[in-house]
């Protein structure tokens, strides 16, 4: 992981006196959409994979003041790259002990807070979590980092947020045991290229053309468009996509102008940037997810036609033979829904990083 840590500003906490590190901290590294309440006190947040990060040693216990939006949320605690038990954060505001396996007193740790689930609430602000503060041992010291890696903006549907990823085909689809976008090949693949995941918008279920995303791509809250989002917080070095198995694209003109529209969105929105981002279309959803792949490959050349605005979009798919192999529910790599599990989405990212890497890094 390439951090540079401004190790001559930090804050010291005095031994005694556990240190309380509230949400507008600048010691707090955010990845993602966070809504600042109107009373200051707190940051709501929605989207799938939203994290919270602090960089402190001399620590011995962390914990986190939050709440889970009206229908609870799942989270992860990962502590220098290493993830720990996912719990359920419910509807009320609470303090939960995140202090995870591993903490060192001598050492520094990166401590990353993350919503491994979706909005399930599905209604306006009322399904986002809340955010308030850290809690930290006495004598614990926070120190600010900055982050140089190239930064990553995923959009997709179910497999992008990682439903039911921590499932089998003998489970239920219950999103508090079995989601957990950690695992999804988007993480994965931003692990490999160590790269920073810097927000993931994926709605399953969602599409482009028989039931958009494009209408929620402009929300910090996913279901709330009173919420608009501003794109030039953080403008990315790339954005990845995986859409299209949950359309029709047997209506295949009706379905290459709505992917084409998703692409003219993009740059829309990041036009501001004098070196926009690559814009890269990934093929190899679960159940039908090869059904698009011609389709995007056709609308991603058309859109590079005759183009002198500096953006470029890229294609890549998951080897046939690969998909057929981890879509049979035998095989070890399904989870629950007919979805891929963690095995299936480390497949997917397999395939295609080798290709991502070239494109990323072009």
């Amino acid at each position: 992981m390439l951090l540079v840590l401004l190790v001559l500003s930090c804050v010291v906490n005095v031994f005694g006196q556990e240190m309380s590190v509230p949400y507008s901290s600048n010691f707090i590294n955010y990845l993602g959409r966070f809504l600042p309440s109107p009373d200051s006190t707190y940051f709501s947040f929605s989207w799938t994979h939203s994290t919270i990060s602090i960089n402190a040693t001399n620590i011995t216990t962390i914990s986190a003041t939050l709440s889970g939006g009206k229908s609870s949320s799942r989270f992860l605690v990962v502590l220098d790259g290493e993830p720990q038990e996912p719990f359920v954060v419910g509807p009320e505001v609470d303090t939960y002990p995140l202090t995870p396996k591993g903490l060192s007193r001598d050492a520094f740790h990166t401590i990353s807070l993350i919503k491994i689930s979706e909005d399930q609430t599905q209604h306006k602000s009322k399904g986002a979590s809340r955010f308030y503060s850290f809690v930290l041992s006495p004598g614990s010291k926070i120190l600010p980092w900055l982050d140089e890696r190239p930064s990553l903006h995923f959009i997709g549907d179910s497999d992008t947020a990682g439903w039911c990823s921590d499932g089998s085909p003998s489970t239920s689809d219950d999103f508090t045991t079995t989601q957990n976008s950690h695992t999804a090949w988007s993480s994965q693949l931003s692990e490999s290229l160590n790269a920073s995941l810097s927000q993931v918008t994926a709605v399953s279920g969602l599409g482009v053309l028989d039931s958009p995303i494009q209408p929620y791509l402009d929300n910090v809250l996913t279901y709330d468009s009173s919420t608009p989002y501003d794109w030039t917080t953080s403008p990315p070095s790339s954005v990845i996509i995986l859409l299209g198995p949950n359309d029709d694209s047997s209506k295949s003109s009706k379905f290459k102008n709505a992917y084409r529209n998703l692409l003219d969105i993009l740059v829309d929105r990041y036009s501001y940037m004098p070196n926009p981002p690559n814009i890269i279309s990934v093929c190899g959803g679960s159940i039908n997810g090869l059904d698009p792949c011609q389709l995007i490959e056709s609308v991603t050349s058309d859109f590079n036609s005759k183009r002198s605005d500096r953006f470029k979009a890229y294609y890549t798919s998951i080897k046939t033979s690969t998909w057929k192999e981890i879509n049979k529910l035998k095989n070890g790599y399904v989870g629950c829904d007919e979805h891929y599990n963690s095995k299936g989405h480390e497949a997917l990212m397999s395939d295609i990083l080798d290709d991502v890497v070239r494109f990323v890094y072009s």
